[in-house]
């Protein structure tokens, strides 16, 4: 429970202040490869890690985002026409 309290504090933290800490921002990068030759670096593309916390994040100001202009209509949404 101790541990929740401390993350949701963090993550609203961030949120309030409009930053984010440094070390979420760091990603492992590792090469994962696609197909055919694999001496070519061009068969190849980039593979990140992130730290959790920060997909945590992401995820609560995409979803706080999305309510938010939701609610307020600030989205564009087109209507069918058959």
């Amino acid at each position: 429970m101790e541990l929740a309290l401390s993350l949701t504090y963090l993550i609203n933290k961030s949120i309030i202040d409009g930053t984010v800490p440094a070390l979420w921002k760091v990603a492992l990068v590792a090469p994962l490869y696609k197909s055919e030759d694999k001496l070519l670096v061009e068969n190849f593309r980039p593979f990140s890690v992130l730290l959790v916390l920060s997909r945590v994040l992401e995820r609560k100001v995409h979803t706080e985002m999305s309510a938010y202009l939701d609610h307020s209509c600030l989205l564009y949404k087109p209507s069918v026409r058959i």
